[in-house]
């Protein structure tokens, strides 16, 4: 069989039991980074409500330092209230690596990935 055979069918069973996955309810990463986001968006918008200044943010994914059958999503928001103080807002919540799909533990692998986040608005 040939490589470029063998890829094709590679390529081709990933997506079949990436929608098997999908089907059982599981997330693809960057499903769950929507989610993140959409909690973000939430999270500047009551603070700008309540007189503070978004200065940025990230949302921080890795393999728990304690688990490794669980996903840690750290999100860091920044921001600066009307005396110039820099506050700091955090979240963070475990999830088993069993609620995403397959291909997530091999993008994630043992590597920090890290995602900026924007305020609302300034999305492109």
């Amino acid at each position: 069989m040939s490589n470029e055979f063998s890829g094709s069918f590679k390529e081709m069973f990933n997506s079949i039991k990436f929608c098997i996955d999908s089907k059982k309810g599981k997330y693809s990463l960057d499903t769950y980074l929507d989610i993140v986001g959409e909690y973000a968006d939430r999270q500047i918008i009551a603070a700008e409500n309540e007189g503070l200044e978004y200065s940025g943010g990230e949302c921080i994914v890795k393999k728990s330092d304690t688990d490794s059958s669980l996903l840690e999503f750290s999100i860091e928001l920044y921001f600066e209230n009307q005396q110039g103080e820099s506050i700091k807002k955090e979240a963070k919540r475990n999830l088993p690596l069993s609620k995403f799909v397959g291909e997530t533990a091999s993008v994630i692998g043992n590597e920090t990935l890290k995602f900026n986040i924007q305020k609302p608005g300034d999305k492109k």
